[in-house]
């Protein structure tokens, strides 16, 4: 199936040039506009992007560290039912996805792997690929932590000169100040 199934760029290639042929068909652009609004588009994700790359290098340094991967051993031992185990994966991974989503990241599939071979040591049989999901379904809590994409994204500087979508720009606000409403 793997041999059949593009990558995640073929995916971004293919969308990109799907939207700019639907941009060039029915909106007011031209090919070069098109371009330079695709490009700028991209340059002004820069700063939110290298905080996003920053939180997954930091939260997988901190992961893998020899305490904090210790203290994942040493707590692997805890669940002794494969319920508990589920339970307690999808916990200490929601716990670290809301100190870090880079962190919940990589904690999550070490404790799944800590927790599958404390649970072979003891005979325990557990059902691998939900001990996995159940890893990453405490991810599912990170947009509530410190590293959220959403405050992220709103502590860069030009979060500050945008407006609210749906909201009137600072012209119409102006005039309408002034009684000149842009409507007649």
């Amino acid at each position: 199936m793997e041999r059949y199934l593009p990558g995640a760029f073929v995916f971004a290639v293919v969308l990109t040039v799907i939207v700019a042929v639907l941009a060039l068909i029915f909106g007011d652009i031209g090919p070069a506009e098109l371009t330079r609004a695709w490009g700028d588009g991209l340059a002004g994700l820069l700063a939110f992007m290298t905080q996003v790359a920053l939180v997954l290098l930091l939260g997988y340094t901190l992961a893998l560290t020899r305490p904090v991967k210790a203290g994942l051993i040493r707590i692997a031992d805890v669940p002794k039912s494969p319920r508990a185990a589920y339970a307690f994966v999808a916990f200490v991974s929601a716990v670290a996805s809301l100190i870090s989503f880079g962190l919940g990241l990589v904690v999550g599939g070490v404790i799944a792997l800590e927790v599958g071979r404390a649970a072979r040591r003891r005979g325990t049989q557990l059902h691998y690929p939900l001990l996995v999901a159940s890893a990453y379904s405490g991810f599912a809590v990170w947009h509530m932590g410190y590293s959220a994409t959403g405050p992220l994204a709103a502590a860069t500087p030009a979060a500050s000169s945008r407006r609210p979508s749906g909201g009137p720009s600072r012209s119409a606000r102006r005039s309408t100040r002034r009684g000149t409403s842009s409507r007649s």
